[in-house]
């Protein structure tokens, strides 16, 4: 099975980009700071990871993939960050002036950059709104317009490798046609909910019959292939944590930690009480399988080897705060102060020059500025942690 079903994957490496190694990155608009051996606090740990990450920009406002190809997601990704952050804006102006270039007559106009389109529109259009809502108010208009064009409806027949179980998400690929996962579905509800909440929120109630057939929940995922356990798998019918042969002949897909964290914010995004019980059971299956050391239930990919530890860790510690972050009242994980635990396991993960890494290959989190996105924007979710 593909790599690109394992959540993040190449998705924010986008390596179908232009040709050529880009323009030598500019100067950073102050000097370096030197870090010490470990972060003072959360905030130091941003300032200086976001220093870092403005330093990997291209003269013309791009970050570029590990192939060294400009890619659009990870631009937006970084830029969306500094906004975030309120820092650098020079380096915000450039970025958002390269993925300007995509737009004509008030429509988008992808080119051969782009390539997963369920990551970058999303990415894209929270760029736009974090750095200026109002300058950029038609290239958001225009982005909404195509999330809202693209979302796989029922009696679809543009695409023979549509099921029926793909109705209410986005294609991971729209130029390649690939089918969509619950990770995709959280990143374009993510962008509808932040952008335009009110507008979007009949096609926000019509994705969740597609995240609950991701959840392993009998009573409401209408899957045979479902466990009971209250996670969650990548896809309907697919999973990247151990499969179990079903009674009915079917197979089964392990839960595992990100995507549990990814089906949940969906829930929470779309509007799902808290106290539904769709919810509550994927809340009772992160208590139960809470730790930051790994993400639960994936090492068993690898059976027992050391390295398996670290798989697709990074974006679990990315997810798990991004799903704690939207419930209004913290879930009681025993023995845990999940916010603060989860911003001191981050820092402690980055290294003295202010960026991350993970040293497993696997997602491409060894790549230091998709694995810094990724931590980024945990610590700026979570706050106030100072």
């Amino acid at each position: 099975m593909s790599s690109r079903h394992f959540v993040l994957a190449a998705a924010l490496l986008f390596l179908a980009g232009c040709d050529g190694e880009g323009e030598p990155a500019p100067r950073n608009d102050e000097p370096p700071r030197q870090l010490p051996p470990k972060a003072a606090s959360p905030a130091i740990a941003v300032e200086l990871g976001a220093a870092w990450l403005a330093r990997q920009q291209r003269a013309n406002g791009a970050w570029l993939d590990p192939g060294g190809k400009e890619s659009v997601g990870l631009t937006a990704f970084a830029a969306t960050l500094l906004a975030r952050a309120h820092t650098h804006p020079e380096h915000l102006r450039r970025a958002c002036l390269f993925l300007r270039q995509f737009f004509r007559k008030g429509e988008l106009a992808m080119d051969q950059r782009w390539f997963y389109t369920g990551y970058e529109v999303p990415l894209v259009m929270l760029a736009f709104w974090h750095a200026d809502r109002r300058e950029y108010a038609p290239e958001i208009a225009a982005l909404l317009r195509y999330l809202r064009n693209t979302r796989i409806v029922a009696g679809d027949k543009t695409n023979p490798r549509r099921r029926d179980w793909h109705i209410g998400s986005w294609e991971y690929s729209s130029v390649a046609r690939i089918p969509p996962d619950i990770s995709v579905t959280a990143f374009v509800l993510d962008a509808l909910a932040a952008v335009d909440p009110a507008g979007s929120r009949d096609i926000m109630e019509e994705a969740l019959p597609y995240v609950q057939r991701c959840q392993n929940r009998k009573a409401s995922s209408g899957m045979k292939n479902s466990l009971d356990d209250g996670g969650f798998k990548h896809e309907p019918v697919a999973g990247k944590a151990a499969s179990l042969l079903l009674e009915n002949g079917e197979y089964g897909f392990l839960s595992y930690g990100s995507v549990t964290c990814d089906g949940l914010r969906c829930y929470l995004l779309a509007g799902t009480s808290p106290d539904d019980p769709r919810v509550s059971a994927a809340i009772e299956w992160l208590r139960a399988h809470y730790r930051l050391d790994e993400n639960p239930n994936v090492a068993a990919l690898q059976a027992t080897k050391e390295p398996a530890r670290r798989t697709c860790m990074l974006y679990y510690l990315f997810s798990l705060a991004r799903c704690l972050s939207s419930l209004a009242d913290e879930p009681a994980i025993p023995g845990a102060q999940w916010r603060k635990e989860l911003a001191e396991r981050i820092v402690a993960l980055q290294a003295s020059d202010g960026s991350w890494r993970n040293p497993d290959g696997m997602m491409w989190e060894e790549y230091p500025p998709l694995a810094t996105c990724l931590m980024l924007n945990a610590l700026l979710t979570m706050r106030p942690h100072r």
